[in-house]
């Protein structure tokens, strides 16, 4: 990388003073033009002390101090912190200032006491030095102020007091003027902050409206899916009700089935059964007894009658038992409910239910 080049003694201090020149122009005019009144404002690099005394050097020749305040007095009429009647009073007391150290210059006078000419022609120079440079800052400094834009109450001022009045008054315009400048950045400031609440308000609107909408949705369907509910509910209620009543129609068959079954297995089918079978059993006895005394053709056909009485009594009471069979299924007594159809079955009675149910069981 290649190094930067080195300044030499007289760029380094060129560049310093120029550095120096800029911080002292950032400092207020009053400062710039007369320094030994605020000699703690300015940098210590660039005061010198000598004995009890400390001065600016590079603001010792009043051309330098015009040109500086000047920088100074641009800035600030640029951002407003000094006004032009401001500026024009200072530069007005300035060149008060120059007037009265011109007056005042000592006019040196040969000295009997001179060794040589070579010092009065020093002491005449460095007087024509001062006196020039003090008219060439006077100049300088009436220029600055001549290009001032300032009324001509201003510029016509005859006195120091009328000048302060106009300085004042121009101040009061100008503290008005800056309120005014402050009530209508104000003003703008809350029309911004109104505008932006209008639109967050109409933005917040526009939300609330399609929250609202959606709400009003979403009721309309919990609304439709309520009556829907209800709807089905009451066909459900309806289709119970319907149920209830054939399940009671069929409970009410039921009962008059088991009362009638009750009556069957009490009956026979010649009136009580234990009664039926002791005279069918005594007439086939009185046949088997007898019937050999007489034809046995007689006493066969007179048994198959018998039998046949048997059989039909066989078959009563094989349903009887598959009919108590069912009403203990119905009822849930499933023991009882295989030991009468079991017994059903081997009288005969059966069905496919019946079987399936007693295969289960096995």
């Amino acid at each position: 990388m290649p190094r930067a080049p080195r300044l030499s003694d007289s760029q380094s201090r060129a560049a310093e003073q120029s550095a120096l020149q800029a911080a002292i122009a950032r400092l207020a005019p009053e400062q710039i033009l007369w320094p030994e009144e605020h000699i703690a404002a300015f940098p210590e690099s660039a005061r010198q002390r000598s004995g009890r005394k400390t001065s600016v050097p590079l603001l010792a020749n009043p051309l330098q101090r015009v040109e500086l305040a000047a920088l100074s007095m641009q800035d600030r009429l640029s951002q407003e912190i000094l006004s032009a009647a401001q500026c024009y009073w200072i530069w007005t007391r300035f060149i008060e200032t120059l007037q009265g150290n011109s007056a005042r210059a000592p006019k040196k006078k040969a000295s009997k006491k001179a060794a040589t000419k070579t010092a009065v022609s020093r002491a005449a120079s460095a007087a024509v030095e001062q006196a020039a440079q003090l008219q060439a800052a006077m100049l300088r400094a009436q220029c600055f102020r001549d290009q001032l834009t300032v009324g001509k109450e201003v510029r016509s001022a005859a006195s120091r007091e009328q000048l302060v009045m106009h300085l004042i008054a121009d101040a009061s315009q100008a503290s008005n003027r800056n309120e005014l400048v402050q009530l209508k950045a104000r003003e703008l400031q809350l029309r911004e902050q109104g505008a932006a609440m209008a639109a967050e308000l109409a933005e917040e609107r526009r939300h609330a409206q399609k929250v609202e909408a959606r709400l009003k949705r979403l009721s309309d369907q919990e609304t439709a899916r309520r009556s829907e509910i209800e709807s089905e509910i009451v066909q459900e209620h309806r289709a119970l009700r319907e149920e209830y009543s054939i399940l009671s129609r069929k409970y009410d068959d039921v009962v008059s089935q088991n009362i009638r079954l009750s009556n069957e297995l009490r009956r026979g089918p010649g009136g009580d059964l234990s009664a039926s079978l002791d005279q069918l059993r005594e007439r086939i006895n009185s046949i088997v007894k007898h019937g050999a005394l007489r034809d046995d053709r007689l006493a066969l056909s007179a048994l198959r009658m018998e039998v046949a009485q048997l059989q039909r009594a066989r078959m009563y009471l094989g349903r009887a038992l598959f009919n108590l069979g069912i009403l203990y299924l119905r009822g849930g007594d499933r023991k009882k409910a295989v030991a009468e159809l079991r017994a059903a079955r081997e009288l005969g009675v059966e069905d496919a239910e019946t079987n399936r149910l007693l295969r289960a069981v096995r």
